[in-house]
This record gives C-alpha cells, structure tokens and sequence, in this order.
C-alpha cells in the first residue's frame, strides 16, 4: 500500500476539494451522495453518542469547540444541541474551505471560518474538536498537517473526535483509493485502515483510540464520478442531465462510461488475486461498501 500511496504522492493528484468546488456541489446535493449518507439521522446520532457517552462528562460547562471540514454545519448544529441537553454549553465555529458551505454555516447561526486546514488551523485554546469523513480528500504529507494543526489548536486535556472513511478491509481499501485515484477520475483520496489513521496520529503525538463504528454505507460509481465532474450549478442531484446539452450530456456519458470500464478492469484484478469477492459488477450501479470507524484523541 505504501508503494502505491507514494506513486500517488509523486504525481500529485489530490485535487479533490479542487474539483467539488469546480463542480458546484452544494452542501444539500452532497448530502444526497452514498444514499444521504450525511443526513441520515441514525448516522448523526451515532456520532454524537460518541461524543456524548466518551467525553460530554469530561468537558466544562461552557466550552469552545469546532467542526473541521464542517460543510454547512449540520453536524455541528446536531452536536451542539445534544450537549445543551447535558448541560454543557458550547460555542461553536465551523472551518470549510468551501465559500457555500460557511454561508450554509452561517445560516444555522454558527461561528464560520474559510480555511484550508492542511495550511492552518486558526483557533486555539479548543476543549473540543470533531470531523467528520474530511481526510480522505487529502495526501498523507497533508492528512499528517491537518493532525498537526489539530493538536496545536486544541487546549490541553482537549478531545478530537474524527469519523473517518475506511473499509472492511485492507484489500478493500486499496480498492476504493484505485477506483476514486484512477486517470481517468482525476482525483486523489486517502482510505485509511484503522491501523494506518493510527500510526499517522502517533507519528504527529497525537493519543487516538478507536471509539466506535457509524453505519457502513454504500456509494455508486455513477455518484463517485458525478461528484467530481465540473457541471452546471442547476442541476439537482446525481446525473441530472435535464440542464445539460446534446452535446454536453454526450460527452459526460462517455467520460462516466471510461472511468466505469476502468473500474471494471480494477475490479477484476482484484478478484483474479482472490482479494475481493463479494463486489457484483453492475456498470454504473455497481455499488462499493465504505466503514466509518470513529476514534478519539485527547491531549
């Protein structure tokens, strides 16, 4: 995996905070991706047990606290009003890269922040930090930054709670990073075994423990494609083609129908190599299984 990871670091192409923003992906359509994996209230609430049944306990009755990669602040909002109800009053702020998601922060009434959190992470003094599935868009040189700056911002005995994008296994996580790394996608992420999110936080003098596990969810690879193709802001939802021309929607077919056949040829070798056997091929609809593993640290 190393190997892989390094060639993926030599070419230099994670670009895929680029190309959602490039794409227009509002925080509404994100949403809708992998079956509204985000907004399904049963995920958030796992989440938010987490934080509620590890550390609600540990954290002072008025305390500062942010979302990292936070969108539109939908988790934060969720977070946030859990705790009231312990008792424990927050004042959050949500850190995005993305211009739309902190004015959709901003309506929820929530202290926002535009910033590339590989680059800086301008807060300090935070008793509690969460994200939620954000690293995976980042190379590891960048991930290793973005802890960091995690550890830099938080106040000592602060907590960090992260959900990560992962899967059942190794093999399978070699998997997603080729298909969402292929050429012909032209983007680069980072699924992380368990293991390897760990090693990364002892490398940065982090202490993480696994916590507990969100719901495993499923993405197509029509989504996987649509989310980073460079399309119209009208569009509403996966492969809306009601917006598109003749011509456009001809080409956005033939691009999804290439990265689809690759994805095939991946497949197969991962199948001839006895790795994967429970991945049904089914063109565009063919669906991949994601984890979330969830972890604390604590400084």
């Amino acid at each position: 995996m190393e190997s892989f990871k390094q060639k993926l670091e030599e070419e230099k192409i994670f670009s895929a905070i680029k190309k959602e923003r490039e794409a227009k992906v509002s925080e509404q359509e994100r949403e809708k991706f992998g079956g509204d994996y985000s907004i399904n209230p049963e995920n958030i609430k796992i989440f938010t047990n987490v934080v509620l049944d590890k550390i609600a306990e540990k954290l002072p009755e008025n305390f500062n606290a942010a979302d990292l990669g936070g969108a539109g602040g939908r988790l934060a909002e969720s977070v946030k009003n859990e705790l009231e109800k312990k008792g424990k009053h927050s004042q959050f702020t949500v850190v995005d890269n993305n211009k739309g998601f902190v004015k959709e922060a901003e309506k929820r009434e929530l202290k926002t922040i535009e910033a590339n959190l590989a680059n800086d992470i301008p807060l300090k003094e935070i008793d509690l930090m969460i994200m939620r599935n954000v690293l995976h868009y980042n190379s590891l040189q960048d991930i290793k930054k973005i802890l960091t700056n995690v550890k830099s911002s938080l106040k000592d005995g602060g907590f960090f709670v992260n959900q990560v994008i992962s899967a059942k296994n190794q093999d399978y996580v070699h998997f997603i990073n080729e298909i969402l790394s292929s050429k012909v996608l032209g983007r680069g992420v980072n699924y992380l075994t368990n293991e390897e999110y760990l090693k990364l936080c002892n490398e940065t003098e982090l202490p993480t423990d696994l916590a507990g596990y969100a719901l495993p969810g499923r993405w197509t690879l029509k989504e996987m494609f649509w989310r980073t193709y460079p399309k119209k802001s009208e569009a509403k939802g996966v492969e809306d083609m009601s917006v598109f021309t003749d011509e456009e929607k001809e080409e956005y077919y033939k691009k999804r129908d290439a990265y689809v056949e690759r994805c095939r040829e991946i497949l197969e070798k991962y199948s001839k190599e006895e790795k994967i056997d429970d991945i049904e091929f089914n063109g565009a609809e063919t669906e991949v299984e994601f984890y979330g593993p969830i972890f604390i640290s604590h400084i």
